[in-house]
């Protein structure tokens, strides 16, 4: 297929920078397409706390952005927030503005050291998928590191 515009939810692990060589790969081959990075920030219990959140997702967004841009695609960058990342990510999905064709993801699992930050809900694709009208497609994660 060949759509015009790519969600494209991120994080900031290891296994969300070697996704962007799938992605890379997958959008490259469609030089009028536009992605749109997001990356999902939950609310934190004060202004400053929210702020950082915010900056470190900014920086997150900046690095792929920089990284996405140096092989020729078109992208900008979104921060969400809800206390629930795939619910922030359909709700972007759903912005008529923006027009997205597609939500393209790698198969990982958001990862914590408290359990009860991220409750057994599956993967966040699997969380998106039953929430959106959109095609959901899972692109195969690389195994080699990325440096940006």
């Amino acid at each position: 297929m060949n759509y015009q515009h790519i969600l494209a939810p991120v994080d900031c692990t290891d296994d969300a920078l070697r996704s962007m060589q799938s992605l890379l790969r997958y959008a490259s081959a469609m030089p009028a397409c536009k992605v749109t990075l997001a990356a999902a920030v939950t609310p934190g219990p004060t202004p400053e706390v929210r702020q950082r959140k915010r900056h470190h997702a900014q920086s997150a967004l900046d690095r792929l952005h920089g990284y996405l841009k140096s092989y020729g695609l078109h992208t900008d960058g979104r921060i969400v927030e809800a206390d629930d990342p795939a619910v922030a990510f359909v709700a972007e999905s759903n912005d008529y503005d923006e027009q997205y064709d597609v939500i393209v993801l790698s198969p990982y699992q958001a990862r914590s050291e408290d359990p009860f930050e991220v409750p057994c809900a599956g993967s966040l694709a699997d969380r998106i998928g039953q929430r959106t009208e959109l095609p959901v497609l899972i692109l195969p994660l690389r195994r080699e590191t990325v440096v940006l």
